[in-house]
């Protein structure tokens, strides 16, 4: 069981030993035992050395307790699947393909302007919107889907807290972007990578109470950073206990989304039923993870 907060004190340690995490499983056993499974990767690429699967489940075990966990480092079998996206079929995933649907509304207000007459070699990009974190990762992360070069950029907050950004971009080809169907296409998803990268989601599933978060990511198959760790560290300050969770990335209407699941143990303090408790927590978990 997750202890209120276990769950993002193990992720902190993956953070700080540079363990990144592409799958994720957490259940109770029968007889109360919480199992936490995760799929990962190594940014040092020394997992495979004795030294460093000691380092980490030494680090585990200061904060599971040492007497009472066990900390296992194997490698991955063919029930975790491929690393990359896998695509929802089931008719219970419903819900998380609402919520990731390019229908989707955002929120805020933006303004995306190009302009070709500028320069002779370059494509001038200007964005301008609510200031947030990660507004320009998820916009880096989006021109490097399009293979978009940067020439050169500039960012500032002006006084209303607003974004502006101007960036002088090419193709990867080295040409300027003329073609006006790439441009739309290249503004639409920009739009919607800068209005809402995150969806959120809190739902009643049966006597449990479900929250999705599902974060866009890019060709390049990285999930947002800290993201998990960020999910947990709200959960944990609201004191509510994870009964079941997991993670993975999904490939839903041609985009790709890393995606978590919880389940909430009841809270004998507050009623996570309410539809008004379900929305504080959605809104503390958007300025976490957007700021």
């Amino acid at each position: 069981m997750d202890n209120v907060g276990l769950l993002n004190e193990i992720t902190q340690v993956l953070w700080e030993l540079e363990f990144r995490v592409h799958k994720m499983i957490a259940s109770v056993t029968p007889d109360g035992k919480a199992v936490t499974m995760f799929c990962l990767t190594d940014s040092r690429e020394s997992l495979h050395e004795k030294r460093r699967q000691d380092d980490l489940c030494i680090r585990l075990k200061l904060i599971l307790g040492e007497q009472t966990s066990d900390c296992v480092v194997t490698p991955a079998g063919t029930e975790w699947g491929e690393l990359d996206c896998t695509t929802f079929l089931s008719a219970a995933s419903t819900s998380l393909m609402d919520i990731c649907s390019h229908d989707a509304q955002g929120v805020g207000k933006l303004r995306i302007d190009v302009d070709n007459s500028l320069s002779p070699g370059h494509t001038l990009l200007q964005i301008c919107c609510k200031g947030r974190r990660g507004l320009m990762y998820d916009c880096m992360r989006t021109l490097k889907d399009f293979q978009i070069q940067i020439a050169y950029g500039r960012s500032a907050t002006n006084g209303k807290g607003d974004g502006e950004i101007d960036l002088f971009i090419l193709h990867g080809d080295g040409k300027k972007l003329i073609d006006p169907v790439k441009l739309e296409n290249l503004c639409s998803r920009l739009e919607d990578e800068i209005l809402q990268p995150v969806r959120i989601a809190i739902m009643d599933r049966g006597p449990d109470i479900e929250l999705i978060v599902a974060a866009s990511i890019g060709v390049c198959g990285q999930g947002r950073p800290r993201a998990l760790h960020d999910i947990t560290c709200v959960l944990k300050a609201l004191g509510i206990c994870i009964f079941k969770a997991d993670a993975g990335f999904y490939l839903i209407e041609d985009h790709r989304w890393e995606v978590y699941r919880f389940l909430f143990m009841e809270k004998h303090d507050v009623d996570l039923s309410s539809r008004q408790t379900q929305a504080q927590i959605a809104e503390k978990l958007r300025r976490k993870l957007l700021g």
